[in-house]
């Protein structure tokens, strides 16, 4: 599949724009339903030998991991199929300078209203002021058991329990760059099974396409 959307289904689309007489004027185009999704199949998820696991790199990207692996740049699309991804840009873990942009992003409103109590001075809105503020901030409470608890709970819970398991807090960055990690752990369709599942997957594009032009026609 050169192309991952050339097996899609198309739907007539009605543009309408002003014409020089600012006349309302209808133009209808056939459209790639990227709505479309087909996922691996049950046999292929429940053959273990069928993938692998794989912890993204900082440098991979799913065409490069194809070309890699696959020995085609084609085949992007099966790397983000098999690691159940759908958006190259936020179902990927983001690099150090794309992550820092993320929580500058996400929490700079929040660190500008807060006061520095080491300063006893709001939070700047600078990125290493809002990382800051993301390092300083408990995000969460875990009682000894690591289980979530409120913060008014939290300073009744004994330090350690009688198994020695010890409570703790984790910053708004700990929990971001956990979350981050977490996206780089990912499912590679094997090699011997990769032209397998493409024809799968044209196979079912296609009896989709038929039915959405059956029920049209």
């Amino acid at each position: 599949m050169p192309n991952y959307f050339s097996n899609f289904p198309k739907l007539t689309y009605r543009f309408q724009y002003l014409d020089k007489d600012n006349n309302f004027v209808d133009v209808l185009k056939n459209l790639v339903n990227i709505t479309v999704k087909v996922n691996l199949s049950q046999e292929v998820l429940a053959n273990c030998s069928s993938y692998y696991a794989y912890q993204w790199q900082e440098d991979d990207r799913p065409d490069t991991f194809a070309d890699f692996y696959y020995n085609t740049n084609d085949f992007y699309w099966l790397v983000m199929h098999g690691g159940n991804k759908f958006d190259v840009f936020n179902e990927f873990p983001k690099d150090e300078r794309q992550f820092n942009e993320f929580i500058y992003r996400k929490y700079r409103e929040a660190a500008i209203e807060t006061i520095d109590v080491s300063s006893g001075e709001p939070f700047l809105d600078t990125p290493s002021d809002v990382n800051r503020y993301a390092k300083l901030t408990v995000a969460k409470f875990l009682n000894n058991e690591g289980f979530i608890v409120d913060e008014f709970q939290y300073p009744d819970i004994p330090e350690f329990d009688s198994e020695g398991r010890q409570k703790k807090t984790i910053t708004i960055y700990e929990d971001e760059f956990a979350q981050n990690q977490e996206l780089g752990s990912i499912r590679v369709v094997a090699d011997t099974f990769s032209k397998g599942v493409k024809t799968d997957f044209e196979l079912a594009l296609r009896k989709i396409r038929a039915e959405i032009e059956k029920n049209e026609s």
